[in-house]
């Protein structure tokens, strides 16, 4: 019996010796780069003529509701408020600008250098609608209060579309010419899935063969309450986003009357399968996926205890997968989520229904197929009774590397402008770049911004706004990610040690 406690105490302080030894030996992910300031002779101020040129964008209210339903007249209106903003890059001899579907534009910067291949920078120019009554102010009038611009398309995304502009037009006055050739894609319908916009783009990429080092386009932001133990913001760099699935479900029988029901009705049979599917979740993939790089690069910047924790996954990978599981703004991060969004069945209170049919939304973790979700479900209801149809889809993108050049010049720019963290996640929202996946095997999402949970909030719903100091970095982050692209190559060594040697 001694020999057995001592062995096991032996085994503990070996334990203890590894988790510790692990802790402080456990690789910095941050490299710090020399900040942006506003002394600098590059930096962009926002002038008051760049602040109205914005303010007349969000003015324009280029909403879309649905596929071949948007405000096809606001789109044009800003099109030509583009060309009128902008005059250096409209007529640089090195700039082209194509139109596509009459309404998505494509800006393609030719550099010097064609030996280098090119990378995308991606917005869009359409907004989803804004309820005035909703708001404290006119959602479309870019009303300035407190140092801050309210408006439908302040964050989502008028201003990185915009900031992308400022700060071409910016290197073009100051006579720069690329080295690396950049596309700038706008798309129309991005709110309405791009199959149109986007869509039209991707044809015309793939006609010319073109292939790009990394894209980036809207995505995560910069913001607080990441996780727990993290005392200052964090840039979130979206390496890969969910899919959609949307399943309609339906049982169909004879219909009778309700004084004489059989043993199962159309909608007792359905309801059981809808409980099933919210009853068994999806599985868990919690260390194979973003949100693994996203614990890891966040590790040293952790208050001690949770620095231990996420340092030693090996061991503690089950605690934190549990706590991740039990709430939903992080359970979304780790499996493909089930949503029971509609159930309709019924024609007369004394009349058995014939059909039941529910709706189920599941939006796809990276790791799984759409085909590989419906046959889960399928196995989870076990009634052939039950049918099952495909109403909407898009499949996952694949997870990016966090060791390309792009991720390496995006954590860049980050640091410099905003010197916070960065590190890698999951996008579980949709943006224009799944249309894109064939072009680059590094595609990231991150949208410029600084934001509270309130700020976050306004993105598609009430009292959408971005300070003022906010869209100056955001035209300063478009700037130095475009000069970084040309310098990719020089900045590896700052990062050493990635998420490869963990």
């Amino acid at each position: 019996m001694k020999l057995i406690v001592k062995s096991l105490a032996l085994l503990l302080i070996a334990l203890v010796a590894i988790v510790i030894i692990r802790t402080i030996t456990f690789p910095d992910l941050q490299p710090h780069f020399e900040k942006c300031k506003s002394s600098d002779s590059d930096f962009i101020p926002l002038t008051d003529d760049r602040l109205q040129r914005f303010r007349t964008a969000i003015r324009i209210p280029t909403i879309c509701v649905a596929i071949d339903h948007c405000n096809y007249t606001a789109i044009l209106q800003l099109h030509d408020f583009i060309k009128e903003s902008f005059p250096l890059i409209h007529s640089s001899k090195f700039i082209r600008r194509l139109v596509f579907v009459n309404y998505t534009l494509l800006y393609i910067v030719e550099g010097t250098d064609q030996t280098l291949q090119p990378y995308m920078l991606v917005s869009h120019l359409d907004v989803v609608p804004a309820k005035k009554e909703d708001w404290e102010v006119d959602p479309f009038a870019a009303i300035v209060k407190n140092d801050t611009i309210y408006g439908r398309g302040t964050l989502d995304v008028k201003n990185t579309l915009f900031g992308m502009l400022e700060a071409l037009e910016f290197r073009l006055a100051k006579g720069h010419r690329p080295t690396r050739t950049v596309y700038m894609a706008f798309g129309h319908d991005e709110e309405v899935t791009g199959v149109r916009g986007a869509a039209a783009i991707s044809h015309y990429l793939s006609s010319q063969g073109i292939t790009f080092d990394y894209i980036s386009d809207e995505g995560l932001v910069v913001t607080d309450g990441v996780l727990p133990g993290m005392r200052t913001p964090v840039g979130l760099i979206g390496i890969a986003e969910k899919g959609l699935a949307v399943f309609e479900f339906s049982v169909t029988i004879t219909p009778g009357h309700a004084s004489m029901p059989a043993k199962e009705t159309s909608i007792g049979i359905l309801a059981k399968a809808m409980l099933a599917l919210e009853q068994n979740p999806h599985e868990n993939f919690f260390g194979k996926g973003p949100e693994r790089y996203t614990l890891e690069h966040l590790a040293t910047k952790m208050t001690l205890p949770f620095r231990i924790i996420m340092a030693n996954l090996w061991l503690f990978g089950p605690l934190v997968s549990r706590q991740f599981a039990s709430k939903p703004n992080t359970n979304g991060v780790l499996r493909t989520t089930t949503a029971l969004t509609m159930f309709n069945a019924g024609v007369k209170w004394n009349v058995i229904s014939s059909t039941a049919t529910a709706i189920v939304n599941h939006r796809v973790h990276p790791l799984q197929s759409i085909s590989d979700v419906l046959e889960i479900d399928k196995k989870i209801i076990q009634d052939d009774r039950v049918k099952a149809k495909i109403l909407s889809k898009f499949e996952p993108s694949p997870i990016s590397p966090v060791d390309s050049n792009g991720y390496r010049v995006l954590h860049q720019t980050i640091d410099q402008i905003f010197g916070v963290p960065v590190a890698p996640a999951l996008f579980v929202a949709s943006s224009d770049s799944k249309h894109f996946v064939k072009f680059t095997k590094c595609i990231y999402r991150f949208s410029p911004s600084q934001l509270t949970s309130a700020e976050i909030r306004g993105i598609h719903g009430a009292n959408e706004r971005i300070k003022i100091k906010n869209y100056e970095q955001t035209i300063n982050f478009y700037y130095h990610l475009m000069i970084n692209s040309e310098k990719s190559a020089n900045i590896k060594s700052s990062f050493e040690r990635d998420a490869k040697d963990l």
